[in-house]
C-alpha cells in the first residue's frame, strides 16, 4: 500500500496572534472574553480584569448594570450604558504619570455635555470624558482645574487612547490624530475608581467592549500593536490611518 505523505516543512507554521497579554497592563476589561463576565438577566454585574492586578469592574445594583449584547458592536460582544445611570464600580487603584488607557467603544449616540469614561476617587484626580463645555463629543482629560480637549468630535465606533504625561502635561489622542495638551497647574492624583460615572452623575450613553491600560507610554511599535490588535479584532482597521504596519493584518507573536 502506498500512502501519500506530506513533508514535515509544508505544513503551514501555527500563527498566534498577538494580545495585550505581552504587555504589562494596569487594567485589562474584555467583553469578548465572555469567562470574564458576570450576565444575570441580560444585565452584567462584574467584569473581570484580566491584567493580573484584580482590579475587577461590578455593580450590585441592577438598574445601574450595562446590558450585554453578544453581537452588539460590529457583530461582536459589547456592553451597553444607557447615558442615565449605568455604571461600574472598580477595586481602585492609583492613578499615576505615564498612564495611558485605550477604549474601544461606540459613541454615537453619546449625549451632549460630560460623559464619563474613567473617573477618580476625588476632585483632584484625572478624569477621562467623552465630552467637554461645549457639549460637543470631544474626549477630554480632566485634570483638577485642568482640561485638555481633543480637537476633534468623534460619534462613531472608534479606538480612543487617553494618557497622563509624565510631567505636567495632560493629553488625549483619538485614532492616531493630533493630540491637544496643556500645562497643567496641579500634580494631585488620586484613585481610579468607576466606569461611566463620577458623583453627580455623567453617565456615558456608548456601546463598551475593551478597556487596556498600560502603567507607561508604549514604545512605538507596541503602540502599532495593539492599536492593530484592537482595530481588527472589532472589525475597525478602516480606521487606522494609510501605512499603519497593521493595516491589513493583525499583529502576531
Amino acid at each position: 500500500m502506498i500512502y501519500n505523505r506530506i513533508p514535515r516543512n509544508h505544513f503551514p507554521p501555527v500563527v498566534t496572534l498577538w494580545t495585550p497579554a505581552e504587555l504589562t497592563t494596569d487594567l485589562w476589561l474584555d467583553a469578548d472574553d465572555y469567562s470574564t463576565l458576570t450576565i444575570v438577566s441580560d444585565k452584567s454585574s462584574a467584569w473581570t480584569d484580566k491584567s493580573g492586578h484584580s482590579r475587577h469592574a461590578s455593580q450590585s445594583v441592577v438598574a445601574y448594570r450595562p446590558i450585554y449584547s453578544a453581537t452588539g458592536f460590529n457583530g461582536r460582544p459589547t456592553l451597553v450604558f444607557d447615558g442615565t445611570d449605568d455604571q461600574f464600580n472598580l477595586v481602585v487603584f492609583v492613578q499615576a504619570f505615564g498612564q495611558n488607557a485605550w477604549a474601544v467603544a461606540d459613541t454615537t449616540n453619546i449625549g451632549t455635555g460630560w460623559r464619563m469614561l474613567l473617573s477618580r476617587d476625588s476632585g483632584g484626580g484625572p478624569a477621562f470624558y467623552f465630552g467637554c463645555p461645549d457639549n460637543d463629543a470631544k474626549p477630554a482629560v480632566y485634570w483638577g482645574a485642568d482640561l485638555s480637549i481633543q480637537s476633534t468630535a468623534v460619534q462613531r465606533k472608534a479606538i480612543f487612547r487617553w494618557a497622563i504625561d509624565e510631567g505636567p502635561l495632560v493629553y488625549t489622542q483619538v485614532d492616531g490624530g493630533s493630540e491637544a495638551s496643556e500645562a497643567s497647574e496641579t500634580s494631585t492624583v488620586a484613585y481610579w475608581n468607576k466606569i461611566s460615572n463620577l458623583a453627580g452623575g455623567q453617565s456615558a450613553n456608548m456601546l463598551l467592549s475593551e478597556i487596556v491600560m498600560t502603567p507607561s507610554a508604549l514604545s512605538e511599535s507596541d503602540r502599532q500593536k495593539l492599536e492593530g490588535y484592537l482595530a481588527h479584532k472589532w472589525g475597525i482597521s478602516a480606521n487606522l490611518p494609510v501605512g499603519h504596519p497593521y493595516k491589513n493584518s493583525a499583529p502576531v507573536v
